[in-house]
């Protein structure tokens, strides 16, 4: 039982560390210079924010890769 609950600790932490990186990285991304079509200033600061995260290893190579794919995919 302590396994999940240190598991759900941790996915907590996640989850915040994320949120406020989010909220920094809104806060203080300059402007993006030009990107691909289809993809916003926004979407560029959150992919750099995701990076840094999985950089730090908050991120796990497949979260990583799951919040990418949900910013890239196509609306």
């Amino acid at each position: 039982m302590m396994g999940k609950q240190r598991a759900n600790v941790e996915a907590q932490q996640q989850e915040e560390a994320y949120g406020a990186g989010q909220q920094s990285a809104m806060a203080a991304a300059p402007p993006a210079p030009r990107a691909a079509p289809g993809i916003t200033s926004d979407d560029t600061a959150r992919l750099e924010e995701l990076g840094r995260l999985h950089d730090q290893g908050i991120l796990t190579d497949e979260e990583f890769a799951q919040q990418k794919a949900m910013i890239l995919r196509p609306a």
